[in-house]
Order: C-alpha cells, then sequence, then structure tokens
C-alpha cells in the first residue's frame, strides 16, 4: 500500500472513503457532505462501503453522477446478527460487531494494492477495527470521523432506560464502549469529531491522542427559508425515528408538552425514517402528523411553522437543527438539543427544559409571529457564518493536506 504524494501535498488528492453505508442526504448526511464537496472540490474520491442505501435505493447512482466511485460490498443482515450474537459477552461494542466482515476487510485491502491513495478515511466509530488493522500497512494519513463521543452518549441512554432488553444493551454499551474509544485514541489515527465537547469528552479517555473538530456542514442553498403561504402555524420534528434520542424526545412531546397547549390548535409533523414500534401511540394521535420518510427535508420546512427539538438523550452536533435554522425557521429546543452549537439563546432559538416551559414558548411564538421571524432569520445567519458549505468544506482537504506534509 503506498501513497504517491511522499510528504509533498498535490492540489488534487486521491481519497479512499470508507463507510458503513452509501451516504445519502437523508441517511448518512455528515459522510455525504463530505463526499460531494471533496469531489466538487476536484479531489479523486473512491468510496468503498457496506451495502446500505437506507430509503434511498439510488444512493450509490447519485453518488456516481457527481464523479464519486463508488465500490460497495455486502454484508447479510443474518451474518450481522450472528456477530453480534456470539460476540455479546465479549469487550467490542455491538456497533463494532455489527460491521464486522473479513471479507470486506480483505476487498479494501486488495483495493489499497491495486490502486494509490494519499489518505484513507473511515467514517464513523463502527468501523475504527478495520482502521487499526489496516493503518500499519498503510504507508499515507489515516482518518476517522467517530463523529461523536460513544461513551458519552452511553452514559446519557442508561439515564433513559426503555424496556429491558434494550436497557440492557444500553448497560452493555456504556460498560464496554470507553475502552474500545481508549484503543482507537491511542492507536495513531487523526479522530475527527463534530463538536469541542465530543473531543473535550474524548480527551478524557486519551489526552494525547490527535483529534480535530470538524462541525456538520449545511447546503444554505438547498435549505433556504421556503413559505407555504398559509396563516396556520404547525409544529415540526425532523430525525432518525428508531434512534433512541428521538424516540424519547417524541414521547416527551406528546405525553407531556402537547397536553399543556389544550385549547388551541397546534397540529404537529413528525418527518422521518424507520418508526419502531415504541412511536405506535403517536400514529393514533389526532394532534399529531406521521408523515414519515420524505426524499427532500428542505421542501417541508416552512417560515410558518415553529421547529421542535425536544431531545434529552444524545451527543454530537443535530444536523437537523441546523437545517432548521438554514431554512430560517424559529426553533425551540432542550438545553441538550442545541449542545455543541455556540447559538444564543433568545437571539437564535428559545430554549426550554420543562414540560411547561416548552409549552410556554410554543405558546409564546404562536403568538408572537414577528418574534418567529426575528428568531428565523438570526439563526439562518448564524448557520450562514459558521456551518455553510463555504464556511466549513475546505477545512477536511487543510487536515488531509497537513497530515501527508507532515508524513
Amino acid at each position: 500500500m503506498r501513497r504517491s504524494s511522499a510528504g509533498i501535498p498535490k492540489p488534487k488528492m486521491r481519497i479512499c472513503f470508507v463507510s458503513p453505508l452509501v451516504p445519502s442526504v437523508a441517511y448518512g448526511h455528515r459522510p455525504y457532505s463530505f463526499l460531494t464537496e471533496l469531489s466538487r472540490l476536484g479531489h479523486e474520491v473512491t468510496l468503498v462501503c457496506l451495502n446500505d442505501p437506507g430509503p434511498v435505493p439510488d444512493a450509490a447512482s447519485k453518488l456516481e453522477t457527481l464523479g464519486i466511485e463508488v465500490r460497495s460490498h455486502t454484508l447479510s443482515r443474518p451474518k450481522r446478527w450472528a456477530n453480534c450474537l456470539f460476540g455479546l459477552f465479549s469487550s467490542t461494542p455491538l456497533r463494532v460487531l455489527h460491521c464486522k466482515s473479513r471479507s470486506f476487510e480483505r476487498y479494501l485491502r486488495q483495493l489499497l494494492e491495486q490502486q494509490e491513495f494519499d489518505v484513507l478515511h473511515f467514517d464513523r466509530f463502527r468501523l475504527a477495527s478495520y482502521g487499526m488493522k489496516i493503518m500499519t500497512e498503510f504507508q499515507g494519513p489515516v482518518v476517522i470521523d467517530f463523529p461523536d463521543s460513544l461513551s458519552l452518549y452511553y452514559r446519557r441512554a442508561v439515564d433513559n432506560p426503555r424496556h429491558f432488553l434494550k436497557k440492557w444493551i444500553d448497560r452493555r454499551e456504556n460498560r464496554v464502549t470507553p475502552d474500545f474509544e481508549k484503543r482507537v485514541l491511542q492507536s495513531g489515527m487523526t479522530t475527527i469529531v463534530c463538536s469541542e465537547l465530543d473531543r473535550d469528552c474524548l480527551f478524557d479517555h486519551s489526552p494525547d491522542a490527535c483529534i480535530e473538530v470538524i462541525p456538520n456542514m449545511v447546503d444554505i442553498d438547498e435549505f433556504t427559508p421556503r413559505s407555504k403561504e398559509s396563516e396556520e402555524v404547525m409544529g415540526v420534528f425532523t430525525g432518525t425515528l428508531y434512534y433512541l434520542p428521538n424516540i424519547d424526545g417524541l414521547l416527551w412531546l406528546k405525553d407531556e408538552v402537547l397536553p399543556l397547549l389544550d385549547g388551541i390548535d397546534f397540529p404537529t409533523q413528525v418527518i422521518g425514517y424507520g418508526a419502531t414500534s415504541e412511536l405506535e401511540s403517536l400514529e393514533n394521535d389526532s394532534r399529531i402528523d406521521m408523515v414519515g420518510y420524505v426524499e427532500n427535508m428542505a421542501d417541508h420546512l416552512y417560515l410558518e411553522d415553529i421547529y421542535l427539538c425536544p431531545l434529552r438523550v444524545g451527543a454530537g452536533i443535530r444536523f437537523k437543527l441546523l437545517e432548521a435554522f438554514s431554512a430560517g425557521m424559529a426553533t425551540i429546543s432542550t438545553t441538550l438539543g442545541y449542545e455543541g452549537i455556540p447559538c444564543t439563546p433568545g437571539e437564535h432559538l428559545l430554549v426550554a427544559d420543562t414540560p411547561a416551559d416548552f409549552a410556554s414558548a410554543i405558546l409564546y411564538l404562536v403568538d408572537h409571529p414577528e418574534e418567529k421571524k426575528r428568531l428565523g432569520e438570526n439563526a439562518r445567519e448564524f448557520v450562514r457564518e459558521r456551518y455553510s458549505v463555504e464556511a466549513t468544506g475546505l477545512q477536511l482537504v487543510d487536515l488531509y493536506q497537513s497530515l501527508i506534509r507532515s508524513g
């Protein structure tokens, strides 16, 4: 496995980007943003991924139309679950076991022997074991994007238990994840995270690790203010609906916040992919419209509506909050919901952590459309300055080239 540049960066780089899925706007937004921006800047990008397109069956072909070479490898669902079952009492996180494949490792090694790359980039913590095995043979820099601290996530998840099995799994992951994170951080790979908070949490495991912050980016031309030309004000919640923080937040919203709004008409849309049985009660709630998966989220974020981010569990920066900001929507969030985003309550959003405060914030914005407009305008300008493609797109390239020079 060879690096072509011998420590001298070239204007255009050859990048091998390894992911556990086929990224798209709807599924793997952060790696999708990285891939499309690298290609737009003229770099040669080869995506090596497990064949998991999520809700976007033509995700690979869409990437290929952007000039990205896609090489996918199938790891069957029975094989994934067998890995988890047989490794249940090991010290390896289930996320990592779920992506374990000797054939995928051989496939990746063969590609790196056959082609020359300047940089090897692993997307997500779950592929860390591949990076640790291959980095000793690859002569160029190896980067892994966590993108957030999973040990922080699981510390919070065990404080919000669900039913018995998921509670047991969260406790298991909370036990084994910190040591595995420490191994990855001490392996010599350069780690990327999306916020200073996640970086600081990982530094607790390994103070000498090389950890860089590259925030999530939003296409502000895609997520631009839209009007539905209606005076009706609705609540909007978006996100992957099998994800614990979203499940917990939605149930809290339904059971504890919305009942406090009796007397006003405030329908709430829930937009996202993969609703689980835990959210069945929302289907039968007349206040809530379960929209499901949509191809283009930007088409469903309107200036007249209020974006709701009632999260009480999680880590990292929420893409969905930045998208709502970019769309110019007034937003109400819990403190944890906007964690890692250096925005200002009262200037860019309203913050409420109790059901009564959250309901009061909704009522306030419904009754004060001028305040809703002001918050939305400030939020969009905030994203334009800090999280647009133009503001953050070159950070990853600069990191790659810096690592090449130092190598």
